[in-house]
């Protein structure tokens, strides 16, 4: 191209020559050649400029950007007028110090890379052309990442990684890319040209940016992916269907695979890995299936649209194999060794540091992320977050952004006994194991059928013939058209990955695939094991009144061996050691998200209910099912009648059994040791007045469940009862009081002061309102 170039350094041009350079650049069908040439497309008219731009887009197709083509050009334009400028300038001041014009020559006329003229340049145009130049780079490409500019490279051990671009990293992919050059006039007056380093100002511009023309990258893959229309991508380098970049290490062996698998196929494959498993202690059928299953999940990952949930190898004793399995699965799924095949996190006990080490793994691509060996409880509510959410937004250590990126990653962990906390445990499917012996360890591998696990797994072929009867299995079940389970299995957010398994495995011939999910559920919800048994604690020593957290909190602080305080779950304590909390916050925090949830087979819950605006508090109750039966509504203007058919307990009464009849048939029961009254018919006077005392609740004498001392002074007529503008009252007068507000119909004042005494006295006014409108004494 160097001899036609030449034709366009003067002022005039010859056409045949723009001809005959659109017809090199097609022939050369190299599309960093045409943006080379936009210097040259700079000095021809723009008639024909645009006549050769047609030519070249449609040899080259989409191939060619044109809009980035037309920015280069206009920049070109701009920096040959100044090039003429400075040319004019040098020969005028030649002219004046009698010295002759030097030729600006090309800047280091040896280098392919293309040459940007940095004089008088906008940011705008300059950032065009350079970004046009680094996306036909092949020596470094660049990637999009959420909002960051990211590219992939090696790391420790030959694992390939994805880098953020930040501004020095920049600067030296474009020094690297094309030569930056400024025109300078010296003192002889010659106009020279010098090659320059990329100006800070224009790196900084392109990084502002946020949005540029460069793939979008999810992960990487450090073995072969199945795309979303069922095909398999095992080529080194960017997948465009998968925006995955895959890098499989060099001894990675691709297995042999037939065209068109059929089910007798799948079901050889399936064999064959049984075959291998033969020897590991599953503790059930169903961890068999499990496994299979994750060995799918970890290449068929990129194709399936929804979450996946992590998978638990869990084991009763030490050295039962846990991890090694965990490495056949992931090995069987990639065809490539343990290092290689995930992103291995090391567990340690600090949530904050725990978070810290997945969102690295994150932000590094992983797209399989490996933790061994957990001890105690996975305390992780981020975890969470990253298995049901698509993307999730990592903290950057020392800064104030919070990169989202993709959290579709296969999670694999093992683990002796663990509990999952929280929500967890609905996002996780068991792989367990059982040696039936106090030392799995001591086992002779030499009685195997396939011998030493980790020496099987460390030869090429092997992992080669494991992946390819994962990928029998799937590509069967994909060929006859993608069948179905015969039996549904619902898994919570994770159906769409439920049914593909559930359809891969059975039509192999695998049974059992998640046969104890639920009974793994119910085992592993540590929220139910301890949250029940205390809330039902609570609501016996307690009841249903609304209570601040605070005294909960100071009546287990007071009695720590007493019931309630042996019944606070144990995370309280832990949140306590690790958060430096008081146990009132820590549980006022606990309650709030667990805000109307109900709990076991009794289906206890907590629930807010308003805030003591006097002592600014949220107040809580705990209620059982039945509390929440509903009761009639109050007439707000009834009318007073007979009132026959009702019963009335007296405050100083022995509290009934629950099969004492009531003078209507009725039998009236217990309630923590308290007596309850029930009137005959909801709509008598009676009841009504009661339903006003007490607020709309006619079921329980709530007085008489925690004023203990209140009900023995008032039997005993020692009890002061002080209502408004009337000073104190004794029993009798205030029966006398009562009987009188009934008789004018005074309905609002007796619930008024149904509020003013409060709900432990609201019992005492509602069964003394009653006695008074029958005539009886309290």
């Amino acid at each position: 191209m160097n001899a036609t170039i030449h034709q366009f350094r003067g002022k005039t041009y010859d056409p045949k020559a723009l001809e005959e350079l659109v017809a090199e650049l097609i022939a050369a069908q190299d599309v960093r050649k045409v943006y080379e040439a936009a210097e040259i497309f700079a000095l021809v008219s723009r008639g024909d400029y645009a006549h050769a731009e047609g030519q070249l887009k449609e040899s080259y197709g989409r191939k060619l950007n044109t809009r980035q083509l037309q920015l280069a050009v206009n920049e070109a334009r701009k920096a040959h007028a100044v090039a003429i400028k400075e040319e004019k300038r040098a020969q005028t001041q030649a002219a004046k110090a009698g010295t002759r014009r030097v030729e600006i020559k090309d800047v280091a006329p040896e280098d392919p890379r293309p040459r940007v003229c940095l004089n008088d340049r906008e940011l705008v145009g300059l950032a065009g052309e350079i970004i046009g130049y680094l996306t036909i780079c092949t020596e470094s490409p660049l990637y999009q990442r959420d909002i960051y500019l990211v590219r992939v490279r090696a790391g420790v051990g030959g694992k390939h990684i994805i880098e953020t671009i930040e501004e020095d990293k920049l600067s030296n992919i474009i020094a690297h890319t094309v030569v930056c050059y400024h025109v300078r006039v010296n003192e002889q007056g010659d106009a020279v040209a010098t090659s320059s380093a990329p100006p800070r100002e224009l790196v900084r511009f392109i990084l502002a940016q946020r949005s540029w023309p460069f793939p979008r990258l999810e992960g990487i893959a450090q073995g072969p992916v199945v795309r979303p229309d069922g095909t398999v991508c095992a080529a080194p380098g960017y997948d465009a269907a998968t925006a995955l970049y895959c890098a499989p290490s060099p001894d990675f062996v691709m297995p042999e695979l037939p065209a068109h698998p059929t089910q007798e196929d799948a079901k050889a494959a399936r064999a064959f890995i049984e075959y291998v498993l033969q020897d590991v202690c599953f503790a059930d059928r169903a961890g068999l299936a499990n496994i299979i299953a994750t060995a799918l999940t970890v290449i068929l990952r990129a194709s399936i649209k929804g979450n996946v949930p992590l998978s638990l190898v869990d084991a009763t004793r030490q050295g039962s194999a846990k991890t090694i399995l965990a490495s056949w699965a992931l090995v069987a799924g990639t065809g490539l060794p343990l290092s290689e095949a995930a992103y291995t996190v090391p567990w340690t006990d600090s949530k904050e540091e725990q978070q810290k080490r997945l969102e690295t793994a994150l932000m590094d691509g992983a797209t399989r992320i490996f933790v061994d060996n957990i001890r105690g409880v996975i305390n992780l509510s981020a975890l969470e977050d990253m298995l049901t959410l698509p993307t999730h937004a990592c903290r950057r250590l020392g800064k104030s952004e919070q990169p989202v990126v993709s959290s579709r990653a296969t999670w694999v962990f093992t683990g002796n006994g663990l509990r999952p906390s929280g929500d967890l445990y609905r996002r996780i499917y068991y792989i367990h194991l059982d040696a039936g012996m106090s030392r799995p360890e001591e086992r002779d591998p030499r009685r195997y059928a396939i011998g030493d696990m980790e020496e099987y797994l460390s030869v090429p072929e092997n992992r080669a013939k494991l992946l390819g009867a994962i990928l029998t299995m799937y590509l069967a079940w994909h060929e006859a058209g993608r069948p179905s389970a015969s039996e549904y299995i619902p898994f919570g957010s994770f159906q769409e990955w439920t049914n593909i398994m559930g359809g891969i495995l059975e039509y192999a011939g695998v049974t059992g695939f998640l046969a104890t999910h639920k009974q793994d559920k119910e085992s592993a919800d540590e929220d139910s094991e301890e949250w029940e048994p205390f809330l039902l604690t609570w609501h016996r020593l307690l009841g249903s009144d609304p209570i601040p957290v605070r005294k909960v909190a100071e009546m287990c602080g007071e009695e720590p061996k007493g019931e309630l305080a042996q019944a606070l779950p144990d995370y309280i304590y832990r949140d306590l050691g690790s958060l430096n909390k008081s146990m009132a916050v820590s549980l006022g925090n606990s309650l709030r998200n667990r805000n109307k949830r109900p709990y076991g087979k009794s289906g206890i819950r907590a629930e807010r209910c308003g805030e003591d605006k006097h002592n600014n508090r949220v107040l809580w109750r705990v209620l059982l099912p039945e509390d929440d039966a509903p009761t009639p509504a109050p007439d707000p203007t009834p009318t007073p009648s007979s009132d026959e058919g009702h019963e009335l307990r007296s405050p100083s009464s022995d509290t009934p059994s629950s099969d004492t009849p009531s003078s209507t048939g009725e039998s009236t029961s217990d309630y923590a040791g308290q007596p309850w009254y029930r009137p005959a018919s909801p709509d008598s006077p009676a009841s009504q007045a009661m339903q006003w005392a007490c607020g709309g609740d006619v079921m329980r004498a709530a007085g008489w469940l925690h004023s203990d001392k209140l009900r023995e002074r008032f039997a005993a007529g020692g009890a002061v009862i002080r209502l408004t503008g009337q000073g104190d009252m004794n029993p009798a007068a205030f029966t006398a009081k009562l009987r009188e507000m009934y008789t004018a119909g005074q309905w609002k004042a007796i619930r008024a002061i149904a509020q003013t005494l409060g709900a432990d006295a609201a019992g005492v006014l509602g069964q003394t309102a009653t006695s008074a409108a029958t005539g009886g004494q309290p």
